[in-house]
């Protein structure tokens, strides 16, 4: 997916583009987004684990009781089901946010040869 065709979507944190293309049947999520607020977006938490960069600007995380500042180039990479927020510090920010969600329980393979 060529990131400046992306369609742009309004999200609670900002506008954000869907990076990743096998849609909802996929274990990863890849989003582009901007980030105006100099305050705290809204916390989530969730099952996975999740990557965030930082292209442009500069940002705060919040993990649980932690907050870590980065800059463009910086990276933060964490579990997901930490409750979590981030937003932009002294100006607009652009970020990568990549998230893996868990693989689905497999059953079980019988002796090779079966």
């Amino acid at each position: 997916m060529r990131g400046a065709t992306a369609p742009v979507r309004e999200g609670p944190d900002g506008p954000y583009a869907t990076l990743a293309g096998l849609g909802p049947r996929s274990a990863l999520e890849a989003v582009r987004l901007e980030l105006t607020a100099d305050r705290p977006g809204r916390a989530a938490a969730h099952a996975g684990e999740e990557w965030v960069y930082v292209v442009r600007g500069q940002v705060l995380v919040r993990v649980g009781e932690e907050e870590v500042a980065l800059a463009a180039g910086d990276a933060l990479h964490f579990d997901a089901a930490a409750r979590h927020a981030l937003w932009s510090r002294g100006g607009p920010a652009t970020v990568i946010i990549v998230s893996v969600a868990p693989a689905p329980a497999r059953p079980p393979h019988g002796p090779a040869g079966g």
